[in-house]
């Protein structure tokens, strides 16, 4: 679980403001969502909505919370058994919803675990062909994040069987992941296109899942040069691999602007040459195919995580344990 328990320092290099340049967003449909249950001291993540449902998971228990979006209140929350039995899981790194099941991944077990939705107590626990890091669903399958040396992304059936690596030949993941650990990132479809951001580079890799076209490396900000860093070997040929002490830009999250299948809602924070600052307190719409900011929503709270559905936006912010729902005027 290294995005979640790995800090990792921003260091700030001079740039020019083109990132607080772009236009403000109207915010006068930022609501709070109520009856949440989040409470203080405890680590929420993992948040995924549909057109109904929102769920998310927390760390410690570790527990699964459903929230009805139509209802306004929280349906239920569900205990998770740790272990390595059937219906047990040993950590959560990743989860995932759909309008049946809610998936959470175990990428040190290369499993994950499949709850039903009405009955949470119904679990299975399958084994996948790769090790998920994070996850999201693209019609009857799931899009994962691996840190597999043979892919960057795979598409596999929900039922974890029939794993098709997206990009294995178009990408050089030697050249843009020296150290494993910068493959750490995020997982988001918009449409047909699976796009993969890192946490620690600035990079998008774009999939076209309808026509099954090259991946797209995009490169939306300049920052220093940081792939080497974190990598030590030995004289038995033995490397370990830890993150970068520092960051010019960290990336936090991501998910699809409803309506617009090139642009996506960013947070992030730091400084690089091209964009110059970002700030936690901002959320940010970015357009891919340009390769440009295009708006940014201005937040009370330093925002943590942002999901998606068809119609709004969800912003949790761990600094007041508030879920926001954000509808974008046109």
């Amino acid at each position: 679980m290294f995005a979640l328990l790995t800090a990792v320092s921003i260091s700030c290099t001079d740039g020019r403001q083109a990132a607080e340049d772009t236009p403000k967003i109207s915010h006068t449909s930022l609501q709070e969502l109520p009856d949440t249950g989040l409470e203080s001291g405890f680590l929420y993540y993992g948040f995924s909505a549909t057109d109904k449902y929102l769920a998310w998971v927390e760390f410690y228990e570790p527990r699964v919370f459903l929230y009805d979006l139509e209802a306004g209140k929280l349906i239920y929350t569900h205990d998770i058994e740790e272990g390595e039995g059937p219906g047990e899981i040993e950590t959560v790194n990743a989860l995932t919803i759909d309008s049946r099941w809610i998936y959470l991944f175990d990428q040190n077990r290369g499993r994950m675990l499949r709850l039903d939705i009405n009955e949470p107590n119904d679990a299975e626990t399958i084994s996948l062909p790769v090790r998920a890091f994070r996850a999201d669903t693209f019609e009857d399958k799931l899009v994962v994040s691996t840190m597999d040396e043979s892919a960057l992304l795979s598409l596999t059936q929900k039922d974890g069987s029939n794993a098709n690596h997206i990009g294995k030949d178009e990408l050089d993941l030697e050249r843009d992941f020296k150290n494993v650990l910068l493959r750490n990132g995020f997982v988001t479809v918009v449409d047909n296109h699976a796009i993969f951001s890192t946490r620690y580079l600035p990079l998008h890799f774009v999939h076209d899942l309808s026509s099954d076209e090259n991946v797209n490396r995009v490169e939306y900000e300049t920052v220093r040069d940081i792939r080497n860093e974190g990598i030590n070997s030995t004289g038995n040929r033995a490397t370990t691999y830890v993150p970068p002490d520092s960051v010019d830009v960290l990336f936090h999250s991501a998910a699809g602007v409803p309506g617009q299948s090139t642009r996506l809602y960013k947070i992030l924070e730091g400084r690089g040459d091209r964009h110059g600052r970002y700030r936690r307190d901002r959320l940010y719409v970015y357009d891919w195919e340009a390769n440009d900011f295009v708006g940014r929503l201005e937040l009370p709270v330093a925002a943590t995580e942002v999901t998606s559905n068809s119609a709004a936006a969800f912003i949790y912010s761990d600094e007041d344990f508030t879920v926001y729902r954000y509808v974008q005027e046109e």
